[in-house]
């Protein structure tokens, strides 16, 4: 009798486990298809076979732990603006777009490889728009980031802040407002760059809000309608508001899964500043991403 033929991902979790010293019942996303993928499937297994539960919490390729959801298929099911499948623009990775970014999936396993755990901290030289320290924060590890461009630490700033913030912070501030703060201050400086725009601004963005993490969290929405009405002519008033709608129902529903799922999550530290001062070689508990 003809043996029925097998699918790809069945064998792709089969070469996954060769070399697992037992049996693990793991199921891979449907999406997991390319050899890079499959690859740090591997490697994130590997560190984590002896301790599948904890690996549930924390994988960033599997999709059920001994027949269990792990908290990536969760996670990545609140679906950013532009997201397909489980790799990129989840949860808040998309309220910026960010030409050079990692798939934050990727850096969830490459985070996994190194076995990183409190009170061990990840530390970004390079921090760019804040990918490896939101899925730090929501795997429970604190993180260092550095960059010495004003708009990557804004950026990641407000994507890892938005975790701890509820939509009533973020509705306190009447969109109107906001919109017309950062409007005036387009007008005002006409032609400018990125960095000139977000730089030395936190003692007017208080303006806003008292609570600064509040007052930041508007400046990337409106810079993310600006670059649409630059480049495809969409209405900036428009894309504003639903760029803060979009945003403020992906931390209402992490609000929610936060308290399902218990979730710990770890602090975030980040600092503008150049790379090649970095102030940590001596310390043990930082590990370099």
């Amino acid at each position: 009798m003809l043996e029925a033929p097998r699918s790809m991902a069945e064998l792709i979790l089969d070469w996954i486990l060769n070399g697992i010293p037992i049996r693990v019942d793991v199921k891979l996303f449907d999406d997991v298809s390319l050899i890079y993928e499959a690859q740090l499937a591997k490697m994130e297994l590997s560190k984590w076979w002896d301790d599948l539960e904890s690996f549930r919490k924390r994988t960033a390729y599997f999709e059920e732990v001994n027949g269990k959801k792990s908290y990536h298929y969760f996670i990545s099911d609140i679906k950013g603006k532009g997201q397909i499948g489980r790799t990129c623009q989840y949860l808040t990775h998309w309220h910026y777009p960010y030409k050079a970014k990692f798939h934050p999936q990727m850096i969830k396993a490459l985070i996994n490889w190194i076995g990183l755990k409190k009170p061990q901290k990840l530390l970004d030289p390079f921090v760019g728009s804040g990918t490896a320290l939101v899925e730090a924060k929501t795997m429970g590890i604190d993180s260092i980031g550095i960059d010495i461009n004003p708009v990557c630490t804004l950026m990641s700033r407000v994507k890892c802040d938005l975790l701890d913030l509820s939509p009533e912070d973020l509705n306190s501030v009447p969109m109107e407002k906001a919109f017309h703060f950062f409007d005036r201050k387009r007008r005002k400086l006409g032609h400018t760059s990125l960095e000139k725009f977000v730089e030395n601004n936190t003692e007017r963005i208080v303006q806003l809000s008292s609570d600064e993490r509040v007052a930041r969290f508007y400046e990337p929405s409106y810079l993310y309608a600006l670059s649409d009405f630059t480049y495809v002519k969409k209405d900036l008033w428009k894309g504003f508001n639903e760029n803060i709608d979009a945003i403020i129902d992906t931390v209402e529903k992490f609000g929610k899964l936060e308290e399902e799922l218990r979730l710990e999550l770890g602090n975030v530290d980040v600092r503008e500043g150049d790379a090649r001062s970095v102030p940590f070689k001596d310390d043990e508990n930082v590990k370099c991403s």
